[in-house]
């Protein structure tokens, strides 16, 4: 199954790109949100 071009993009994203996404997106919900920052070392 081929990735999604998403996925892709999060798998090559830096962390502090990723903890400012995960900060600012509406579309994640509490339990995504804390498990991004989790995964790139932040607090959530």
């Amino acid at each position: 199954m081929k990735n999604s071009t998403f996925h892709v993009l999060i798998c090559k994203a830096k962390p502090e790109l990723l903890k400012h996404f995960a900060r600012i997106s509406k579309n994640l919900t509490r339990r995504q949100r804390d498990r991004i920052m989790k995964v790139v070392g932040g607090a959530a």
